[in-house]
């Protein structure tokens, strides 16, 4: 498993986007659903939080659940799926989603 990136929700994509091209010197690629900048191999992901909760399912009424999410790359999102879950460790989510050529899904700590 590979750290890959960190999300983080917003209700102000765009402006978020620009915060972060001023402190890091780059420019992001995205929309007002989703941005991103890409700070020496690390990705900042910026996503909106009505979309996030359309899209993907997340709940951000329920306690623990945060505003950020962090990704790793993984080999096999299915084994490794199974194998947090068969931990006991937090609650993942019983369905994974298909990003272009990303897989993922989410764990509620």
């Amino acid at each position: 498993m590979q750290f890959s990136d960190i999300c983080i929700i917003s209700n102000n994509v765009l402006d978020l986007a620009k915060f972060y091209e001023v402190i890091f010197s780059t420019k992001a690629e995205g929309d007002n659903i989703h941005s991103i900048i890409n700070v020496a191999g690390l990705v900042i992901a910026i996503y909106n939080k009505n979309e996030a909760e359309k899209v993907m399912g997340f709940d951000f009424s329920n306690t623990g659940t945060g505003l950020i999410t962090i990704g790793f790359d993984i080999d096999n999102v299915d084994a490794e799926y199974e194998r947090i879950k068969a931990l006991n460790i937090t609650s993942a989510t019983e369905h994974k989603y298909g990003l272009g050529e990303q897989s993922l899904f989410t764990l509620k700590i």
